[in-house]
């Protein structure tokens, strides 16, 4: 139990007394988004290289940076 504090009003409690909060589909959750977030500069990574490679398609690596922003 924490120690009240004069002047301050307590906290409302979030969860049921006895019980603990499960951060499990909080950190699915995040999960899922930074998989999402990083899939496609993944793809770029991939298929980057060979869009340079081809001369006909003009993509430079100043493009390529400014599709990845």
């Amino acid at each position: 139990m924490r120690p009240r504090i004069p002047g301050v009003p307590d906290a409302p409690r979030l969860h049921r007394p006895g019980t603990r909060p499960r951060p499990g589909p909080a950190v699915l959750l995040g999960l899922v988004v930074l998989c999402v977030e990083g899939y496609d500069l993944f793809i770029l990574g991939v298929v980057g290289p060979s869009l340079l490679a081809r001369p006909d398609w003009e993509v430079t690596k100043s493009t390529l940076g400014l599709w990845a922003a």
